[in-house]
């Protein structure tokens, strides 16, 4: 775990990106109690109506399922992390309505964002991670943001009780926007940090098959 951990935080790229997941996490478990509020106090509908939003979130995930991969390769893995983060706080905003349309549009967005965020983390940690440190860095990663995230869990079921569910779902969803936003921008280090022993790219003698196989094509 501390191998993985000084990993992580002495790679600029991967500090950014885990920690900006890690307060996104700090409060989307509070959505475990709000969408239950969301449904009955919103929209005033019966509790097997969860049963609809979940489905519509659904069909956001399964596009951004389809999806996630095209837009990690053309937008990059940081930058596809921090849309990924911005859909959760710009579709999670819907839950704030009354309107059933709204808050309908808001799971297509927020479900179309799970996916995006997870493969664009996970690719960002296998190419900033050499493989002998593979294990480590996803056992500190999932303590970093699965502690958030049951803390958020725990924490959401409390506060619901004294605060109206509003005022979390505004707090929530501002905490993973301005997340998401902090990461839409250069961030230092980007190239894959070099690694040692078997972990190691042979980069001349790579060069010289390189020039063997242009060397047979010119032929």
């Amino acid at each position: 775990m501390a191998a993985g951990l000084r990993h992580l935080f002495g790679t600029p790229v991967l500090r950014q990106a885990v920690l900006a997941s890690a307060a996104s996490y700090l409060v989307v478990g509070f959505g475990e109690t709000t969408g239950f509020a969301v449904n009955e106090s919103g929209l005033h509908r019966p509790p097997a109506f969860i049963g609809v939003l979940v489905s519509v979130q659904g069909i956001g995930a399964l596009a951004g399922g389809l999806l996630a991969a095209r837009l990690v390769r053309r937008l990059g893995e940081t930058w596809a992390l921090g849309v990924g983060l911005l859909l959760w706080g710009v579709g999670g905003a819907g839950w704030m309505s009354t309107h059933l349309s709204v808050v309908l549009a808001g799971n297509v967005v927020l479900g179309f964002g799970l996916p995006l965020q997870a493969v664009a983390l996970t690719t960002l940690l296998q190419r900033q991670t050499p493989g002998r440190l593979m294990g480590r860095v996803s056992a500190a990663t999932d303590v970093l943001i699965g502690g958030p995230l049951l803390v958020s869990i725990a924490v959401g079921a409390l506060l619901i009780g004294v605060l109206d569910y509003r005022v979390l779902v505004a707090f929530s969803v501002t905490v993973m926007a301005v997340s998401g936003l902090a990461l839409l921008r250069p961030v230092p280090n980007q190239a894959t940090p070099e690694l040692s022993g078997r972990d190691a790219v042979p980069v001349a003698e790579s060069q010289q098959v390189m020039r063997g196989r242009r060397r047979t094509l010119s032929d």
